[in-house]
């Protein structure tokens, strides 16, 4: 009898440490997918900046979001699909929780825009573009802090510091830009690259560390 109990322990042990490993390779995935984008279009940016004008490199910059927001956005839909598959085999659904998680989220993004490519531009002027855009990514990013708290009572400190780093990052951003743009840019997409792609390792070393 105790041996079975030690046992059935020791499986439930295993199982919880394998839900959060994958909750760990689910937000590395993410902040990875993402982090990729952003060198790519580091690299994009510095050619486009020294040869095409300014109206076709906007173009071109808006054709790259464009398309690998919609590739990012299938590559996460898909590996959330399987993860939830995954997690259905040991945990009941929580559609009230899922539901709050997407609304906090999504509300927090609308923000994001609304402040980091609009309000800040708009009232600072262009010299706060690039800093508009880690304050967008900041304020995202609190916002899947947030929704994963209220919704399931996890606590990801690697994403609000996350958010917090972005912000810090603004200041320099900012200051860059009032004497070269387009160096600006560069070390805005730089910068957040290195932060998502620091969340990313951070997480999948978790995992790592989790299972073996």
């Amino acid at each position: 009898m105790g041996s079975d109990v030690k046992e059935l322990l020791s499986t439930l042990k295993e199982v919880e440490k394998r839900l959060i490993a994958v909750h760990d390779v689910r937000i590395g995935i993410v902040y990875l997918a993402w982090g990729v984008a952003l060198v790519g279009f580091m690299f994009l940016f510095s050619f486009t900046y020294l040869l095409l004008p300014d109206g076709a490199m906007r173009a071109t910059a808006l054709c790259y979001w464009i398309g690998v927001t919609l590739l990012v956005i299938y590559l996460i839909t898909e590996v959330e699909y399987s993860v939830r598959t995954f997690i259905s085999k040991f945990e009941q659904p929580n559609p009230k929780a899922h539901k709050v998680m997407t609304s906090v989220s999504i509300a927090g993004w609308c923000v994001a825009v609304a402040i980091g490519w609009f309000l800040i531009p708009m009232m600072l002027g262009e010299v706060f573009i690039q800093a508009g855009l880690l304050i967008f990514l900041a304020i995202g990013n609190f916002s899947i802090y947030l929704s994963i708290r209220l919704a399931y009572k996890t606590v990801y400190n690697s994403v609000a510091i996350a958010s917090a780093v972005l912000v810090a990052l603004s200041l320099p951003a900012s200051a860059i830009s009032a004497v070269d743009p387009g160096a600006s840019w560069m070390f805005a997409s730089a910068a957040a690259a290195l932060v998502y792609l620091s969340v990313a390792f951070y997480h999948f070393r978790s995992s790592i560390k989790i299972l073996y």
